[in-house]
């Protein structure tokens, strides 16, 4: 209990201390760019043809759905940002958290 609190209160402080400001902002950022958590559906369905479970916590619609973003992808997502402008006419902007290395799926 005590060290949540000291835990808690750290990183209380460690926030107040960032940077600061009285403009409204949103902020947009997407983690694990480039991940890839299913090398294909011949995996996928092999994992769960050996009684793996690939459904917990939400994780069905990542295992059977989430692929690399493509080319049409990043274009879409870049139309749409340059569709949103701020009081400035400055377009919106998209933080992405890239992966830098996936697993070497053969060993």
């Amino acid at each position: 209990m005590i060290q949540e609190i000291k835990t808690g209160l750290t990183q209380w402080v460690k926030g107040s201390l960032g940077w600061k400001t009285e403009r409204k902002i949103v902020v947009f950022e997407s983690d694990d760019w480039g991940s890839i958590r299913m090398p294909s559906q011949k995996v996928y369905d092999s994992l769960v043809s050996k009684g793996v479970r690939l459904d917990s916590q939400g994780g069905y619609l990542f295992n059977k759905f989430d692929t690399l973003a493509d080319e049409d992808d990043l274009t879409a997502l870049f139309e749409v940002l340059q569709s949103v402008k701020d009081k400035n006419g400055n377009p919106a902007v998209f933080t992405t958290v890239c992966v830098a290395a996936n697993p070497d799926f053969q060993n």
